[in-house]
C-alpha cells in the first residue's frame, strides 16, 4: 500500500511538473513571439515613417528634378539656336558681303536717336535744376527788396512818430503845424504804396509755386511718355534684329538655288534681300513657301517666275517699310521738338521716384536674401534630419542583427541540451518514455531548427539590408561623418552671415526707420511753418487792416483837427470879443484830440513792432528749413552710399549662396541615390515583413490552439483535483468525528479499564488486545482512505471481517470470564 501510495504521489508530481513545464515553455514562446511581433511592428512603423519621409522628399526632388530639366532644356535649346544662328552668320559673312547693311545701319541710326534723346533728357533735366536755382535766386532777390521796403516802412513809421510828436505844439501856431500834417499824408501814401507791393509779391509768390507743380506734372507726363516711347523704339528694334536673324537664315538656300539657276536673278536676289531685310514678319512664312518650292522645282522655269514675283512683293514691302521708317523719323522729329519745349521742367518728380525706386530695388533685394537664406536654412534641416533617419535606421539594424544572433546562440545551446538530453534518454532503461520523449524532443528540435533557419534568413537578409543602408566600411563611415562634420560647419557659417546680414539688414532698417522719422518730422515741421506762415499772413493782413483802420481814423482826427483849428481862427478873427469860457472848451477839445493822436501813434508804431516781429520770425523759420533741407539731402546721399555698399555686400553673399546651393544640390543627388537604395531596401524589407507577418499568424493560431487544449486540460484536471479535494475534506470531517467519537469512547474506557482493573484484573488484558485491535483497524482504515476506490473495497471487507471476527471472540471470552467469576463470587457468599 505505501508503494502504491509513493507511485501515485510521484506520479502525480511528474504530471504537475510537465505541465507546469510545457506552461513555462509555453508562455516563454508566446513572450518571445509577443516581443518579436512588437519589435517588428516598431520596426514597421519606423519604415512606414521613413518612407513617408522618402516619398515626399522624393517628390520635392522629382518636382526640382523637373524644373531643372525644363531649365536645362530651354537653355539648350537657346544655346543651339544661338550656336546655329552665329554659324549662320559666320558661313553667310562671306557669301552674303552687302546683305544686312541697310538694317544695321538702320538699327545704329535708331540707337543713336535713343542715346540723343536720353541725353536731350539728361539736358532737359540739368535746364531744369538750373531754372530752379534760377527761381530760387530770384525768390530770394524778392524777399531781400520785400525786406528794405519793410525797412523803408519802419522808417516810415517813425518818422509818423516824430511827425506825432510835432502836432503837440500850441494851437496858435497853424502854418508850422500844416507842415508835419502834409509830410504825413506823404508817409501814409507811401505806406500804402508799400503794402500794395507787398501784396502783388505775394500774388507773385503764390503764382510761381503754382507754376512749379504744374511744370511738375508737365515734366512727369512727358518723361512717361519718352519712357514709353523708348521701349517701344527698343521693342521695334528687338523685332528688326530679330527679323535680320530670320531673313539670315533662310537668305541662303534662296540665294544658293538663284545661283543655280541663273546670274541675274542671283543679282535681283541680292539686291531684294538687302531691301527686304527690314520685314521678316511678313515674308518668313513667304521665304519658307519659296524654299519649299525651289527644293521641289530646282530645275524648272516656274520657280524663277516664282522668285521674281516674290521679290517684286518684297520690293513693295520694302518700300511700305521705307514709309514706315520716315514715319518713325518724323516722330523722333516731334519728339525732339517735344523735348526741346520741355527744357524748362524740373527733376523733383524724378528724384522722389529714383528714391521710390532704390528703395524698392534694396527691399527687393533683402526679401530674395531672407528667401535664400530661408530656402537654404530648410535644405540643411532637411539634409541633417535624412541623415539623422539614416544613421538611426542603420543602429536599429545592427541592434536587430545583435539581437538575431543572441537568439541563434541562445537556439543553438538549447539544440544541444535538447541533444544531451536525448543522449540521457537513450541510456535509460524504460524503452517507452524514452521512445515518447524522443518523439517529443525530435519534434522540438525540427521546429528549433525551422526557426533557426528562419531566423538565419532572415539574419541574412538584415546583414545584406545593412551592407547596403548602412556603411560598413569605416573609411566610408568617416568619410560621412567628415562630410556631416563639414556639411555643420558650413551650416553654422551660414547661420553666422544671416545672423550677420539680419544684424545689418536690421540697422538699415533702423536707419531707414530714422530717416523716415526726421522726414515725417521735416514735414511736419514744415507744416507747421506753413501754418504759422498762413498765420502771420491773416495776421499781417488783420494789422494792415488795422493800421489801415488806424490811418483813416488819424486822417479824419486830423482833418477834424484842421477843421477844428480853421474854425478857431475863423471864430478868433470873427469874434475876438468871445468868452473866455467857450476858448477853454475849444483848447480842451484840441488837447483831447491831440492826446487821442498820440494814442493812435502808439497803437501804430505797437502794430510796425509787431509786424517787424512777425517778418524776422518767418525769416528765420525760412532759413531754418533751407537748413534742414540741405541736412536732410546730405543724410540722403550718405544713406544712398551705405544702401550701395549693402547692395555690393548682398551681391557677395548671393554667390557665396549660389556656391551653398550648388554644394546642396550635389548633395541631394548623392541623397537621391540613397532614395533608390533605401527604397529597394524599402521593397525587400516589406517583403520579407509579410512573410514574417504570415509565419507570425500560423505560429499565433497553433499557440492558439495549443493554449486552447492545454487550458482545457487544466480545466480537467483542476475540475477532478476540486471533486477529490472535496471528498478528502468530507473523509477529513468524518474522521475527525470519528476521532472524537472515539476519543470520547476512550476515555469512558479508559475510566471502565481503571475500574475493571482493579475489580477484574484478568479481563483487562483481554480488553488491551480489543483496544489494540481497534487502534489497527483504525489505521488501516485511514491507510485504505488514500487509497484508491478498486483496492480499498476489498482490504476494507477484509479488515471489517477480520475485526469482528476479534471482537466476537473477545466478547466471548469476556462473557465466560464474568460468568465464571459470577460463579466463583455467588460460592464464596453461599460460603
Amino acid at each position: 500500500m505505501s508503494w502504491l501510495g509513493g507511485t501515485l504521489s510521484s506520479l502525480t508530481s511528474q504530471i504537475s511538473n510537465l505541465t507546469s513545464e510545457v506552461l513555462l515553455e509555453g508562455r516563454e514562446e508566446l513572450d518571445d513571439q509577443g516581443a518579436q511581433l512588437q519589435l517588428f511592428k516598431a520596426r514597421l512603423e519606423q519604415l512606414e515613417g521613413c518612407n513617408a519621409t522618402l516619398r515626399k522628399e522624393l517628390e520635392r526632388l522629382r518636382s526640382a528634378n523637373a524644373e531643372l530639366e525644363d531649365r536645362c532644356h530651354a537653355t539648350e535649346l537657346q544655346l543651339c539656336a544661338e550656336r546655329r544662328s552665329r554659324e549662320e552668320r559666320n558661313n553667310h559673312v562671306v557669301s552674303n558681303g552687302g546683305e544686312g547693311n541697310e538694317l544695321s545701319l538702320l538699327l545704329e541710326q535708331h540707337r543713336d536717336r535713343i542715346q540723343e534723346l536720353e541725353r536731350a533728357l539728361s539736358e532737359a533735366a540739368i535746364e531744369r535744376q538750373e531754372e530752379v536755382a534760377a527761381l530760387q535766386s530770384h525768390h530770394a532777390r524778392q524777399l531781400a527788396l520785400l525786406q528794405r521796403r519793410m525797412a523803408k516802412e519802419d522808417d516810415a513809421s517813425s518818422s509818423l512818430q516824430k511827425s506825432g510828436a510835432d502836432l503837440q505844439v500850441p494851437k496858435y501856431d497853424a502854418p508850422m503845424s500844416m507842415d508835419p500834417h502834409e509830410s504825413g499824408d506823404s508817409k501814409d501814401g507811401a505806406c500804402q504804396t508799400d503794402d500794395h507791393v507787398v501784396e502783388q509779391l505775394l500774388q507773385e509768390k503764390q503764382q510761381l509755386e503754382t507754376s512749379l507743380v504744374e511744370l511738375d506734372q508737365q515734366n512727369q507726363e512727358a518723361l512717361a511718355q519718352l519712357l514709353a516711347l523708348k521701349t517701344k523704339l527698343e521693342a521695334e528694334n528687338r523685332q528688326q534684329a530679330e527679323e535680320l536673324k530670320k531673313f539670315e537664315k533662310y537668305s541662303k538656300p534662296v540665294l544658293s538655288r538663284a545661283s543655280q539657276t541663273d546670274s541675274t536673278p542671283l543679282r535681283t536676289a541680292s539686291v531684294e534681300t538687302e531691301s527686304v531685310a527690314a520685314s521678316v514678319s511678313s515674308t518668313g512664312v513667304q521665304a519658307q513657301i519659296a524654299v519649299g518650292t525651289f527644293r521641289e522645282e530646282q530645275h524648272s522655269v516656274s520657280s524663277r517666275e516664282d522668285d521674281e514675283r516674290k521679290f517684286k512683293e518684297a520690293r513693295e514691302k520694302c518700300a511700305w517699310l521705307e514709309q514706315e521708317l520716315a514715319s518713325h523719323s518724323a516722330r523722333e522729329e516731334q519728339l525732339e521738338k517735344k523735348l526741346e519745349e520741355l527744357t524748362a521742367n524740373g527733376i523733383f518728380g524724378e528724384r522722389q521716384e529714383g528714391d521710390g525706386a532704390a528703395a524698392q530695388d534694396t527691399s527687393t533685394v533683402t526679401a530674395s536674401m531672407e528667401e535664400r537664406l530661408r530656402s537654404l536654412q530648410a535644405d540643411k534641416d532637411r539634409i541633417l534630419s535624412v541623415m539623422n533617419e539614416k544613421s538611426r535606421e542603420s543602429s536599429s539594424l545592427k541592434a536587430e542583427v545583435h539581437r538575431l544572433l543572441g537568439v541563434i546562440a541562445q537556439e543553438r545551446q538549447a539544440a544541444a541540451k535538447l541533444r544531451r538530453e536525448q543522449q540521457a534518454v537513450q541510456e535509460s532503461d524504460d524503452v517507452e518514455l524514452t521512445r515518447q520523449a524522443l518523439r517529443n524532443l525530435s519534434q522540438l528540435v525540427r521546429d528549433r531548427e525551422l526557426e533557426v533557419e528562419a531566423e538565419k534568413q532572415k539574419n541574412g537578409t538584415l546583414l545584406q539590408l545593412l551592407r547596403q543602408c548602412s556603411p560598413v566600411d569605416q573609411e566610408h563611415l568617416q568619410e560621412l561623418l567628415e562630410e556631416r562634420e563639414s556639411l555643420a560647419q558650413r551650416v553654422a557659417l551660414a547661420d553666422e552671415e544671416q545672423g550677420h546680414l539680419k544684424v545689418a539688414l536690421q540697422q538699415k532698417d533702423r536707419e531707414l526707420s530714422d530717416a523716415l522719422a526726421q522726414v515725417d518730422k521735416l514735414t511736419l515741421d514744415l507744416g507747421l511753418l506753413h501754418l504759422e506762415v498762413d498765420s502771420s499772413t491773416q495776421k499781417l493782413e488783420e494789422k494792415n487792416s488795422a493800421l489801415l483802420a488806424a490811418r483813416e481814423e488819424a486822417l479824419a482826427l486830423r482833418q477834424r483837427i484842421a477843421e477844428l483849428q480853421s474854425a478857431v481862427q475863423r471864430v478868433e478873427h470873427s469874434q475876438p470879443e468871445s468868452s473866455g469860457t467857450s476858448v477853454q472848451h475849444w483848447q480842451t477839445q484840441a488837447e483831447q484830440y491831440q492826446t487821442q493822436v498820440c494814442e493812435l501813434q502808439l497803437k501804430e508804431a505797437k502794430l510796425s513792432k509787431e509786424l517787424e516781429r512777425l517778418r524776422t520770425h518767418l525769416i528765420q523759420m525760412e532759413e531754418s528749413y533751407t537748413r534742414e533741407a540741405l541736412e536732410a539731402e546730405a543724410r540722403e546721399e550718405s544713406l544712398r552710399s551705405r544702401l550701395m555698399k549693402l547692395e555690393e555686400w548682398a551681391r557677395v553673399s548671393e554667390s557665396a549662396a549660389q556656391n551653398a546651393t550648388e554644394q546642396a544640390s550635389q548633395q541631394v543627388d548623392n541623397l537621391v541615390q540613397q532614395l533608390a537604395q533605401a527604397q529597394s531596401q524599402q521593397s525587400a524589407l516589406a517583403e520579407e515583413l509579410r512573410h514574417s507577418k504570415a509565419s507570425l499568424t500560423n505560429l499565433q493560431s497553433v499557440l492558439d490552439h495549443f493554449q486552447t487544449e492545454k487550458d482545457r486540460e487544466i480545466q480537467l484536471l483542476r475540475s477532478s483535483y476540486e471533486s477529490q479535494l472535496s471528498l478528502e475534506r468530507e473523509k477529513s470531517q468524518q474522521l475527525i468525528s470519528l476521532v472524537t467519537q472515539k476519543q470520547v469512547c476512550v476515555s469512558a474506557a479508559g475510566q471502565k479499564r481503571s475500574f475493571l482493573r482493579s475489580t477484574f484484573p484478568s479481563e483487562f488484558c483481554c480488553l488491551g488486545y480489543v483496544s489494540k485491535l481497534t487502534r489497527e483497524t483504525l489505521c488501516s482504515w485511514i491507510q485504505l482512505k488514500l487509497l484508491p476506490d478498486g483496492c480499498s473495497r476489498e482490504i476494507v471487507q477484509l479488515t471489517y471481517s477480520r475485526a469482528q471476527y476479534e471482537l466476537q471472540r473477545a466478547a466471548r471470552g469476556r462473557s465466560g470470564a464474568n460468568t465464571a467469576r459470577w460463579r466463583r463470587h455467588k460460592k464464596q457468599s453461599r460460603t
